[in-house]
């Protein structure tokens, strides 16, 4: 199933999301996000992948997926950049 928050900016959705996250601990996220800004605010709750540099962002997905990371919060671009989008989201809640 698939659902939109369209809510504007400061409507709690990140607040929601990191309530969710909390309340689902035995189940694994991809949080995608527009900003460098707002991965950082998910690093208390998982693993916030916030290099500015292509390969490294690539990296560090890699070692994340490969260590079943429970959260793996990483931006737009860095999403888009990444070639294998059902490697990254298969068994995952996308956020």
């Amino acid at each position: 199933m698939i659902t939109v928050n369209a809510a504007g900016c400061g409507k709690g959705k990140s607040t929601n999301n990191k309530a969710f996250i909390n309340a689902h601990s035995a189940s694994r996220f991809l949080v995608i996000v527009p900003s460098l800004a707002l991965a950082k605010e998910y690093e208390d709750y998982g693993f916030a992948i916030t290099s500015e540099t292509t390969s490294n962002v690539k990296q560090q997905i890699y070692r994340a997926v490969d260590g079943n990371t429970r959260v793996i919060v990483i931006t737009q671009k860095a999403f888009l950049d990444f070639e294998s989008k059902m490697l990254l989201c298969t068994h995952r809640i996308v956020l």
